[in-house]
């Protein structure tokens, strides 16, 4: 169907099957009533399967109808789809994962003493020989900023050192009371690490950090552990020499565009209707594409709806399909109308586009 229009002209629908059910399985049945034939009085019609005093005569006729949309939603039964075209690929987000080499003891603790505000901080552990680095690292997921307190008691030209990602973002020597450092990152998976790095003998060897706030977590080692949580796992280790990470891999993530809709579904409207309340519409589409109903049946001999057009005319279509075999179409301006379609007995797939 060629379509381009506002919802306004969109295509109506009022659906009233006649002589219409939904599909069942059964071990036999013959007529298609939903009724297995071991107990239908009557196996080759489909309207009778009782006859409670034998007279050959059924007790009721059972008149078997569609969907008039008066629940205002499309049952189970149906399925409808419009058209989109998926967004073209623009590559890959790549979170980069390895390991240090190297490792000869651990290089921090959570213990009690010095702590910023509360009882425990994290902090080097042992005195480390010149030119050994101490790492402590975290693989978070964060907020919008991350903050921590900070203190030193180390050589002049040694350094504690903090590093997002594997880039270096700051540094302090010597002696520094708590601070606190914070820094705006992207919301999302971060590698965060902070580095005592021995170069000269001075202070006390201590290095301590408390306080970590993620914006998802914080972590202020209370629990005297360097975390189980959702968000967070420490890891800490001691390098001979200068510290090296090695990569040995990557975990990527395609990247795509926008996906383009061309076509919405249909819908059940309650503005424009054949008798009662409600009725279902087309979905607003792009010239060149279609939007779909369907519903698998099982039918005696007929079927039959309402529908009401307003297209281009001779341009724009309804069209009717049974097993996907068109067998009707309209078009233009239509009001309400009616359709009766004759079909073979059994089951049978409907559509409209």
């Amino acid at each position: 169907m060629n379509a381009n229009f506002l919802p306004k002209k969109a295509l109506l629908l009022a659906i009233v099957f006649g002589l219409l059910m939904p599909i069942a399985s059964f071990a036999v049945d013959t007529d298609n009533d939903g009724v297995d034939d071991s107990v239908d009085a009557f196996p080759a019609d489909i309207e009778a399967s009782v006859d409670t005093d034998g007279d050959g005569k059924p007790d009721a006729f059972t008149a078997v109808v569609g969907d008039d949309f008066e629940a205002s939603i499309l049952s189970g039964l149906w399925s409808s789809s419009g058209e989109t075209t998926p967004g073209e690929y623009q590559g890959e987000v790549c979170t980069p994962y390895g390991h240090y080499e190297n490792v000869t003891i651990q290089g921090w603790e959570i213990a009690s003493g010095n702590a910023y505000a509360s009882t425990y901080a994290a902090r080097t552990n042992v005195p480390i020989a010149i030119g050994q680095t101490a790492i402590l690292s975290d693989s978070v997921v964060t907020g919008t900023t991350i903050s921590f307190n900070y203190l030193t008691n180390i050589g002049s030209s040694s350094t504690l050192s903090f590093w997002l990602d594997g880039v270096q973002q700051a540094s302090w020597s010597g002696f520094t009371a708590w601070g606190t450092y914070t820094i705006p990152v992207s919301a999302g998976n971060h590698f965060l690490e902070w580095r005592y790095y021995k170069a000269d003998s001075g202070g006390n060897d201590r290095a301590l950090i408390d306080n970590v706030n993620v914006g998802t977590e914080l972590i202020d080692f209370e629990d005297q552990a360097w975390g189980s949580g959702t968000f967070y796992l420490f890891r800490n280790q001691v390098w001979n020499g200068q510290t090296s990470w090695v990569e040995d891999g990557s975990t990527c993530t395609p990247v795509y565009g926008p996906t383009t809709v061309h076509s919405q579904p249909w819908s059940v409207v309650s503005n424009v209707q054949h008798d009662g309340t409600y009725a279902v519409r087309s979905g607003a589409t792009n010239d060149t594409y279609q939007s779909t109903l369907d519903i698998d049946v099982v039918t005696k001999n007929q079927v039959s709806f309402y529908y009401k057009t307003s297209t281009q005319s001779s341009a724009d279509y309804l069209k009717f399909l049974v097993d996907d075999v068109e067998v009707f179409s309209a078009s233009g301006d239509q009001d309400w109308q009616q359709h009766v379609e004759t079909v073979t007995p059994g089951a049978h797939n409907l559509k409209w586009i």
